[in-house]
């Protein structure tokens, strides 16, 4: 029983390197593609930022001590945030722009066999977002997560 065990925690660790190397992949792809469109990831973690922070016109933060699969779910979060061009709104409704954003993480990062869906959860939540803000948005989620994986799977 106890080398069964062994095999199995053996198998899911080598599933987790698996999945770290490829959100590292992934993570690189996007960073390409933001900096191709003009854009600068800054890998420095900024006083009140959180885990990362869209400054709008391509720039954002990511906080590099993250996993590689939270890593990879920020920075397509912060993405959303720079395509939706959310910093750039004169009057600001965080609810909505976090609920957006971080479904479009949990769309992308699924479309990868990653589940974030939990974390996005609990993150939506704690800036009051509803299931109905995603449905009421859920074409936008869908329609920029569709551009974010094009994107990625086009480098």
């Amino acid at each position: 029983m106890i080398e069964n065990d062994l095999v199995f925690l053996g198998e899911e660790e080598s599933e987790i390197q698996e999945m770290n190397a490829e959100a590292d992949l992934l993570y690189s792809k996007l960073y390409d593609v933001i900096e191709e469109a003009g854009g600068w990831v800054y890998r420095l973690k900024g006083e009140g930022e959180g885990q990362g922070y869209s400054y709008g016109d391509g720039l954002m933060s990511v906080d590099p001590t993250l996993s590689p699969v939270q890593r990879f779910r920020v920075l397509v979060h912060e993405r959303a945030h720079d395509l939706l061009q959310h910093a750039k709104k004169p009057t600001r409704d965080q609810p909505l722009e976090e609920t957006q954003a971080d479904f479009i993480a949990s769309v992308v990062c699924g479309n990868y066999g990653m589940d974030v869906s939990e974390d996005s959860a609990h993150y939506v939540v704690g800036y009051k977002g509803t299931l109905k803000l995603v449905r009421e948005n859920r074409d936008l989620i869908l329609n920029t997560a569709v551009q974010i994986i094009n994107e990625i799977d086009a480098v």
